[in-house]
């Protein structure tokens, strides 16, 4: 007679493998948790440099197109918050690309920086403009700042908070602006500041005006 031995699990045995498996099954949640959280974190701060990338490029391209408008005035204004001036931008028209004089109005109002650009005659007049772009409504904060060169031997590069501030600044462009940005960036339902800072230097701003004969 033939007698089978049939093997089988104890309990303890069974509880001992269910707990390995539970282990192993939350280590593998663990490290597929912590991928996904730091993956939106990078993501979000990618979207954040990304955003203020494309803030200052645009405020630079503008600024270094501006120009002095007369000698009597640059009609550069700026204060901490806002600048407007003129320049010169290519346009789009019917499909065409054309240069044409505008003038360039930057405004935070909140948290939003809007950009509003008015081109040929409009921009003595400031109608029939385009709607205000929203660069950003992510904005903490952003300050201007207007480069000069202080009076005497030494001259040094100063900095002010609006333009024109001194005696001979209205018929000027300042050498540069600084603008210090702020953006809210959002990590894991977190909020967090970023802060950048960049020098934009005004070239028609050291070119020598003609002297009158």
């Amino acid at each position: 007679m033939n007698i089978i031995n049939k093997k089988s699990f104890t309990l303890v045995e069974l509880l001992i493998a269910v707990t390995i498996i539970t282990v192993i099954i939350l280590s593998v949640y663990s490290a597929f948790s912590t991928g996904i959280l730091a993956y939106k974190k990078i993501d979000s701060a990618f979207d954040t440099y990304q955003e203020a990338r494309i803030i200052l490029n645009k405020l630079e391209a503008d600024l270094k197109n501006s120009f002095v408008y007369s000698k009597e005035s640059s009609f550069f204004k700026g204060s901490a918050k806002a600048l407007d001036f003129f320049n010169v931008s290519q346009v789009y028209d019917k499909e065409q690309e054309h240069t044409n004089l505008c003038r360039i109005k930057y405004q935070v109002e909140g948290n939003t920086l809007k950009r509003t650009a008015y081109s040929g005659l409009a921009a003595l007049t400031e109608e029939e403009s385009t709607l205000p772009q929203d660069f950003s409504n992510s904005i903490k904060n952003i300050d201007f700042e207007y480069a000069y060169m202080s009076e005497g031997e030494e001259k040094d590069i100063l900095w002010q908070n609006t333009w024109p501030q001194k005696e001979g600044q209205v018929e000027q462009l300042p050498l540069a602006v600084r603008i210090k940005l702020v953006l809210i960036s959002t990590e894991a339902k977190q909020q967090k500041m970023l802060e950048f800072t960049k020098i934009i230097p005004l070239a028609q701003a050291n070119i020598p005006r003609a002297k009158e004969e």
